[in-house]
């Protein structure tokens, strides 16, 4: 019993003795596995299972950690997030702005962060629907309010209370209450060239899902199932374990074209604005949907668009699904996969429910690979299209 009490101990208070979640782990090959205990430093991710079993899978075969049974809030019509342009977004509420370059954001689980206003594309109210509100880009602010108005000008202030602008020479103190949403100022974006590679990151990167809808790309991340540090926007974070539902890979084993700006993009409808693609979302900003289910890995544009990436080097193979967002018995468009200008696959008169699944892509020394989806029949009457799951392979 002597010999028994000095190890008993060290186990009751070692943190990986107090695991609540069931965690599941991907690796390279895709293979998932069900753990309860995790621990992760510069090595990689140290896990075990409910038998005591462990492992330890290094960083360079990690994909990604998922909570097996995410428990997600209910938004309210109070409930705020902060979009970054880059994809990330925060929930919350906004605690002030600093020298008018500096958005503070309360977070609930992070605390409150400083953001570049350079970076925030928008806040807006959960409710407020991406495509039906959405201004063009403009050198002004532009705050929508929540009767259908709106108005442009320079935000001077924003706190939780309300935001003070300045529009046609006059300053006006608007209750945040009745405001849907606040997109700010961005400068034209200069046309990326395509005619060279893409650069890998040389540094791990890892995008952090959290339980109030935050998605956050973060690096150095470090800790366990019970409070993760990790490095964002040049700032040393801490979140709990709890707060995480979970942790993925963006430039290991495999990466996502959802997760990479293209080089270039078009979008061309055949009648009104354009629809600008969306990472991760429909086209219309709701989830996408497979045959009912949620996908959460994807693109979603509507016809006509095209959409080129720089390949990085390192990877192998490209594959993807696709299929229509819709019901409609109109819905009707031609799908084409380009590698470096060649046609590499078409599928025409994709309808409704109908899965384009096309076979692996070898990529060789393919510099560029383009995603097009083009009119069908019937114009582009309900030319919702998701591309789901474009995966670039190490492997």
């Amino acid at each position: 019993m002597k010999n028994f009490l000095p190890w008993l101990l060290v186990f009751v208070i070692t943190p990986w003795a107090a695991a609540k979640n069931s965690w599941t782990l991907t690796d390279a090959t895709l293979r998932l596995e069900n753990i309860t205990q995790w621990r992760v430093d510069s090595r990689g991710i140290a896990f075990s299972h409910a038998d005591a079993a462990a492992g330890l899978l290094p960083w360079d075969q990690f994909v990604s950690l998922h909570d097996a049974a995410p428990s997600l809030p209910t938004p309210t019509a109070s409930t705020w997030r902060l979009f970054l342009r880059d994809g990330q977004r925060l929930a919350g509420l906004p605690a002030g702005l600093s020298g008018g370059e500096t958005l503070r954001w309360n977070s609930p689980p992070l605390g409150v962060l400083a953001v570049p206003l350079s970076r925030v594309e928008r806040i807006a109210r959960v409710s407020t629907s991406l495509k039906a509100s959405a201004p063009q880009a403009s050198a002004e602010d532009v705050i929508m309010l929540a009767n259908g108005d709106s108005l442009s000008g320079i935000v001077l202030a924003l706190g939780d209370q309300q935001v003070q602008v300045q529009t046609s020479g006059a300053t006006r103190d608007i209750p945040l209450d009745s405001v849907a949403a606040i997109y700010f100022a961005q400068a034209p974006a200069a046309a990326a060239p395509v005619s060279q590679p893409a650069t890998a990151p040389s540094t791990a990167i890892f995008r952090l899902r959290l339980r109030d809808d935050g998605t956050l790309i973060i690096s150095q991340p470090a800790g366990d199932e019970t409070q993760l540090r990790f490095i964002w926007n040049s700032a040393s974070c801490a979140i709990s374990g709890d707060a995480i539902v979970s942790i993925e890979h963006l430039n290991g084993p495999i990466m996502r074209l959802s997760d990479m700006p293209p080089a270039t993009q078009q979008e061309r409808p055949f009648f009104g604005p354009p629809w600008p693609a969306q990472m991760n979302l429909a086209v219309t900003g709701e989830p996408i949907l497979l045959a009912g289910q949620v996908q959460e890995h994807g693109i979603g544009v509507h016809a006509y668009s095209k959409l080129t990436w720089l390949l990085p080097p390192g990877y192998r193979s490209f594959r993807t699904r696709g299929a229509l967002q819709t019901d409609s018995l109109y819905a009707d468009v031609t799908v084409r996969l380009w590698l470096d200008g060649r046609l590499a696959y078409e599928q025409k008169h994709v309808r409704a429910a109908e899965v384009v699944q096309p076979p692996p892509l070898s990529l060789q020394n393919a510099v560029t690979i383009t995603l097009e989806v083009d009119y069908g029949d019937n114009e582009d009457v309900a030319d919702r299209f998701n591309w789901i799951d474009p995966l670039l392979l190490k492997n």
